[in-house]
């Protein structure tokens, strides 16, 4: 997740996107990480379970 974070602040100060741009972006791309993290874990555990 830090090395994720990292290369994104670096993308960021590379573009001429407001601030509010990037941590909008930073935030749509942190959600899809997450969901998919979630989404394998959920499953991991529907299988233990089943």
């Amino acid at each position: 997740m830090k090395i994720f974070v990292k290369a994104e602040v670096k993308k960021a100060l590379s573009t001429e996107k407001s601030t509010a741009q990037m941590l909008d972006q930073l935030e749509q791309r942190l959600q899809t990480c997450f969901l998919g993290k979630y989404e394998t874990w959920s499953e991991e555990i529907r299988l233990t379970i089943d």
